[in-house]
């Protein structure tokens, strides 16, 4: 081959300019992806820590209410507590 420039065809030209917009494409998609990962993640240490401060509060609660009223069951619909005989 010569070092003549050679001008490239519309055709393949077009070709080669999509192909580079899908590139610029997938980059912004996976970078997307991974901003979601990164909030998914955040959101999920959050709702762990929800759930051990919703498991504390219930144990904190369960000891308060047996040492008011005994050992026994709550209804919460009628707010009647239910003594358990041993």
């Amino acid at each position: 081959m010569s070092n003549k420039v050679i001008d490239i065809d519309k055709e393949d030209l077009d070709n080669l300019g999509v192909l580079k917009n899908r590139g610029k494409f997938l980059l912004e998609e996976l970078g997307q992806i991974s901003l979601l990962e990164i909030t998914l993640e955040e959101r999920k240490e959050n709702a762990k820590a929800f759930r051990i401060k919703t498991r504390d509060m219930e144990k904190e609660l369960a000891e308060f209410l047996e040492k008011k009223y005994g050992k026994g069951n709550v209804d919460l619909d009628t707010g009647k507590f239910t003594p358990v005989t041993v």
